[in-house]
Formats: C-alpha cells, structure tokens, sequence
C-alpha cells in the first residue's frame, strides 16, 4: 500500500487527505478511502505497474464516466480525476458495500416474495443505470456482487463500481 500513498501525495491533491487504507484492491488497481475538505468521502483508484492494455482501458473507462450522457445515480459517480494521458487515477464517490448490505436484509427478512422485490427493484435501478451506456454500445463486463456498493450520500441506492467497459 505503500505505493498508492506515495501516487497519491505526488499527485498534489491539497484538498484531500488520506482516510483508510483498508479498501480491498481490485485487478490492477490500488485503491485508499480519501475525504475531501466539503465532507465527501471518496475512493482513490490508481494503477499500479500498468501496461499499454490497462492504460487504454482505463483511460476509456474515465472518457465514459465523465461525459454527462452517462451520469446516472446507479452508475459510480466521479468527484475528481486525472486529466492526463500519463496519470492514471481518480477519486468515485464512496459506498458502503453491497454483500453486507444484502446480507442485512436476508438477516432482516426471510420472506422470499419481500427478498425477491428487493432484488428485482436493485437489478432494475442498475439496469436503468446502465441504459444510456447499452444505447451508445457499452458494455459492463464485470457486474457481480462485489462490484456493487450503496450509496451513503442521500440515499441506500445500489452503484455499479469497477468498471470493465468495452466498447
């Protein structure tokens, strides 16, 4: 972990300070929960010895999520990140995780037709999250569990995370 505190302070961000250390990695990326001088809590997302396939992808992944076509509140929302081609990184807004919140609610309820409506209304919020990318041919190649979270802004609704689009 070590590395991504040294990206992330050689970046300069002066606005936001290391929180915790203790996100999970995810593929080629290291990732630190940050904060921002507003209150906001943020994910700090880097590549770490990156090739020429995982610059690319990336770099695509933050085209798409920063045009306004694609903004959606189930998809993950940006609040800072790199506008060059030699930086690889970028701060989504955080969530809490989506496993343990499924688990809460089978814990809560055992009812299958009150388990089956909430899973139905989850899965229809990210599909209409992810509509507008269908539309334009992009793909999520990655949807599972783990690349879920909920949002703890101004609601417990589900965002897509991690984004493997393809286009």
């Amino acid at each position: 972990m070590s590395d991504v505190r040294s990206i992330f302070r050689s970046i300069g961000l002066s606005h936001w300070r290391i929180v915790n250390e203790r996100i999970k990695p995810g593929g080629q990326a290291a990732v630190l929960m940050v904060a921002n001088d507003v209150g906001e809590d943020g994910v700090f997302r880097c590549l770490i010895d990156p090739n020429t396939v995982a610059i690319e992808r990336f770099h695509r992944e933050l085209q798409l999520l920063t045009d306004p076509r694609f903004r959606h509140p189930n998809i993950v929302e940006l609040l800072d990140y790199t506008s060059s081609p030699s930086q690889h990184w970028y701060i989504s807004r955080f969530g809490h995780s989506f496993v343990a919140y499924w688990k809460s609610i089978r814990d809560a309820n055992d009812e299958p037709e009150h388990l089956v409506r909430e899973a139905v209304e989850i899965v229809a919020k990210l599909a209409d999250g992810l509509g507008p990318l269908h539309r334009e041919g992009v793909i999520h190649r990655d949807i599972k569990p783990r690349n879920i979270v909920m949002r703890t802004d101004i609601s417990s609704e589900p965002v897509l995370i991690d984004s493997e689009l393809l286009m």
